[in-house]
């Protein structure tokens, strides 16, 4: 009772703070959606339609290259498929970078395997192979190489190492939706690749994620696998589409911590405002749950994720620009930019801006007037969760390069609203000095 009483009171104080004043975050709104799409949204909610969940995997496919995909009402949700469709046992080891998500953390654990973290490559703030040599072993099952912040990873040599030992490779493009290495887009370098949906990534259908791959026969064994999987519950589907109905109705770009915020203070006493999937987070496996752990993408979201794909060359364009325009007007020496916006071998699609710098927290200080820092990443190895990152595992001072950016993190949120270019333009001119 008395955490619950302290949870309220964190939730009016935070209220009081954010409706002071205007703030831009790292969620994506769909005002955009209105008229006969959000018809066709609320209709497909109460009569779900299987052709157009096929349809949008389909549509999504064909963003990536020629392979085929599989739908999950979470990415997470299809690591952990991927893991057991590659027959990954109890104490089998997956490798991921310690610049991770505690739900990557979490999938391992469910199918029984140990999470080893590999360091990254301070270039691209993603996985490294010498990060992947210095921790492989013979229990090794998978390789998780990750594109972080929309820059591509150096994936080629981790793809030919693992090859030559046998290991699964499965690419983290969570962030990284059409960014390109070597004129090849990310998804296609490994046995498969998985890309999130969620309402903080490329492509927002408020939850959601998918399973990538040119393995004819590893996709049949995926959609034979999900035969078996349920459906998210009627009450969570509910909740769902209440939160995507009052953010295309009432958000505002300006706002969007806003929305979050109202449903996470009634959620508390509704399952009606339970939206999000946020069972996930913890390193241990919980006992109950609101949702099946997997379960499939519902129809109304896989529709809203065709009207994201149709907005996708404009919204991709956009991030390119911006990402530009940005390094263009920045000298600040005291600014370390990852290696990789200058490299003429990738093409980056970037989900952020972002970078480091000495006086890091100094600089997010400033940030948290205009925007909604505590969406930064990767401040520690390990986001996502308040737990000792030795619950997950993790070895402290195992990954220092992973430990010591997360001092001078400084992440930029990339705006793809009308109306709101100017707002983050203006921050963009106080960060570099010029404003």
């Amino acid at each position: 009772m008395v955490a619950c009483v302290n949870k309220v009171l964190n939730i009016f104080s935070l209220v009081r703070k954010i409706f002071s004043k205007e703030y831009y975050g790292f969620i994506g709104l769909h005002t955009y959606i209105e008229g006969e799409e959000m018809l066709k949204v609320e209709s497909l909610f109460h009569q779900p339609n299987g052709s157009i969940v096929r349809e949008y995997e389909e549509l999504f496919s064909e963003q990536i290259g020629g392979g085929s995909s599989v739908s999950y009402a979470s990415a997470r949700m299809g690591f952990f498929s991927l893991l057991q469709a590659f027959n990954v046992q109890h104490n089998d080891e997956i490798i991921l970078p310690a610049a991770t998500c505690s739900v990557m953390v979490n999938a391992v654990l469910r199918v029984g395997a140990i999470p080893i973290y590999s360091d990254i490559d301070i270039n691209t703030f993603g996985s490294s192979i010498e990060g992947i040599k210095k921790v492989v072993s013979e229990r090794t099952k998978v390789i998780v190489a990750q594109h972080s912040f929309g820059i591509p990873c150096d994936i080629q040599p981790i793809i030919d190492f693992a090859k030559d030992k046998d290991i699964f490779v499965i690419e983290d493009c969570a962030l990284s939706l059409g960014s390109k290495r070597n004129g090849i887009k990310v998804g296609n370098f490994g046995n498969a690749s998985i890309f999130s949906t969620d309402r903080s990534k490329p492509l927002n259908t408020v939850t959601g994620g998918l399973v990538y791959s040119t393995d004819i026969s590893l996709i049949k064994k995926l959609r034979n696998m999900s035969v078996d999987i349920d459906d998210l519950s009627s009450e969570k589907q509910k909740s769902i589409f209440a939160y995507l109905y009052y953010e295309s109705k009432y958000g505002n770009p300006l706002n969007t911590i806003r929305i979050l915020t109202v449903f996470r203070f009634f959620s508390i006493f509704s399952s009606k405002f339970d939206a999000f999937l946020v069972n996930d987070f913890s390193s241990t496996l919980l006992d109950s749950c609101s949702y099946s752990y997997p379960s499939r993408l519902p129809s109304f979201l896989a529709y809203l994720g065709i009207c994201e794909i149709k907005r996708w060359k404009s919204v991709s364009s956009q991030r390119r620009e911006m990402l530009s325009s940005f390094i263009d007007i920045n000298t600040k020496d005291t600014i370390s930019f990852p290696k990789a916006y200058f490299d003429d071998s990738v093409e980056i699609i970037p989900h952020r801006i972002v970078w480091t710098q000495e006086n890091g927290p100094l600089q997010r200080k400033m940030l948290s007037s205009f925007i909604d820092i505590s969406w930064t990443w990767f401040l520690k190895p390990i986001v996502a969760t308040d737990e000792p990152l030795e619950s997950f595992f993790y070895i402290k001072g195992s990954c220092p390069k992973s430990e010591s950016i997360g001092f001078g993190m400084v992440n930029l949120p990339i705006p793809i609203d009308e109306g709101v270019n100017t707002y983050i333009g203006k921050i963009i001119l106080k960060v570099s000095g010029v404003g």
